[in-house]
């Protein structure tokens, strides 16, 4: 599987990240996704070719991303698996960042970080201190802002620049 990274999606540019992404055969069936305007028609007739039905959240109602993603880690992730050695056993090198104010996974980047180490899997995997979940996502709004705040997540300007320069790094070193 290819990577790409860049700052000005098109929509043909995602229409190729999803096609190299998943086989045809292997596409997820629902996609839920931002309502941007980077998702245009050449996007939007991939997602219908590859049999994927799209569900674009509301304009500017990140909460509604937020209540999926937080219901789907509820259920599914949380936290780090007590199994992790035996997940990763066989993983490729990890790029992770984890704001140490995120209530759900604390004490998850050691957990992982200590895993990667015992396995010997190349890894950067760092927990920044004063951000919480989301400090990679610049919500804009000033409700989702403030509600952000008071749940102890949302953006964290300082940690996301430095955390998309490991993350450029480390792709740069693995996959060139």
């Amino acid at each position: 599987m290819g990577i790409s990274v860049t700052r000005h999606p098109t929509a043909e540019w995602l229409a190729r990240q999803l096609t190299e992404a998943f086989l045809w055969d292997t596409a997820p069936t629902i996609l839920i996704r931002e309502n941007d305007k980077a998702f245009g028609n050449a996007f939007q007739r991939r997602v219908r070719a590859m049999g994927i039905r799209d569900h674009p959240i509301a304009p500017r109602s990140p909460w509604q991303k937020e209540r999926v993603i937080n219901s789907i880690r509820r259920e599914c992730l949380d936290q780090v698996p007590d199994d992790i050695e035996s997940i990763l056993k066989r993983a490729c090198p990890i790029v992770a960042s984890f704001g140490k104010r995120d209530k759900g996974l604390r004490g998850a980047a050691a957990r992982l970080e200590g895993a990667l180490e015992r396995l010997h899997i190349d890894h950067d995997v760092k927990e920044y201190p004063d951000s919480g979940h989301s400090f990679l996502d610049d919500h804009k709004g000033i409700l989702f802002g403030v509600l952000g705040l008071l749940a102890g997540m949302g953006y964290n300007e300082k940690d996301a620049t430095d955390a998309r320069k490991r993350i450029a790094a480390f792709f740069e070193q693995h996959l060139a």
